[in-house]
């Protein structure tokens, strides 16, 4: 299918991967027609049918940890949305019991996943393994597992903890108590778009000293390294 979907005046949501749970005023895309799913794709065939700059908010809920190739599914997504929009990726996270039950499961994930795509974040400076970029908004464990009650005081607390210091959850306590899920409330970033403070600070740096090597990050320690510093994709976890 080629990109035979253009932009239409109004706004234009896509739930990539939806399964059978297309949400309620999004456009379902998935690989199987089911009820909800508007437009049939293989999500591992690429490119996408949709025009560039044409979608203002994606969701894919466990979906990326299906992809044979996920950095190549978040660059489609880059260049279908537009600059600004809102994507809200939800995957098993690597601690959990959910990420490994699944025999179709291919990738898994930390807190610092999207940082290798956030422009502000010394991962994607260093690294650089796509020019797809995306701010990284919120991060949230276990969206999915709200209602759960808080009288389960250790896993509030667990919940509270990854909140505010993600990375040193992640580094010192998943272990002993893993987390489900991880959902990346992203903003897409395009050329030109830089914020106009990192703009500033680039230019008062001089050329010199932005050509100098990037250090090694420091291991993570909770602070400045803190995230946000036929089957159906979808149809399962």
């Amino acid at each position: 299918m080629g990109r035979d979907h253009e932009r239409k005046d109004h706004v234009v949501k896509l739930d990539v991967g939806c399964g059978r749970g297309c949400r309620e005023g999004f456009v379902g895309v998935d690989r199987l027609k089911l009820p909800g799913v508007q437009i049939i794709h293989d999500l591992d065939l690429h490119p996408y049918p949709f025009a560039d700059n044409m979608v203002d908010e994606v969701w894919m809920d466990n979906v990326l940890e299906h992809l044979a190739n996920p950095l190549g599914a978040m660059e489609e997504i880059h260049r279908i949305t537009r600059p600004g929009a809102i994507i809200h990726i939800a995957v098993p996270y690597f601690r959990s019991f959910y990420a490994t039950i699944d025999p179709t499961h291919r990738n898994f994930f930390g807190v610092h996943w999207f940082n290798y795509f956030d422009p502000r974040h010394i991962f994607f400076k260093k690294y650089r393994y796509s020019d797809a970029t995306f701010h990284i908004e919120h991060l949230e464990f276990d969206r999915e597992f709200a209602q759960v009650s808080k009288r389960k005081f250790l896993y509030w607390l667990m919940r509270w903890i990854a909140k505010k210091k993600p990375a040193g959850y992640e580094a010192r306590l998943s272990h002993l108590y893993p987390l489900n899920s991880l959902t990346f409330h992203l903003k897409t970033v395009k050329d030109g778009e830089r914020p106009m403070t990192l703009m500033l600070a680039s230019l008062e740096k001089g050329p010199l000293e932005n050509d100098k090597p990037l250090p090694d990050p420091p291991p993570p320690d909770g602070g400045a390294w803190a995230a946000g510093a036929g089957v159906s994709w979808g149809a399962g976890g």
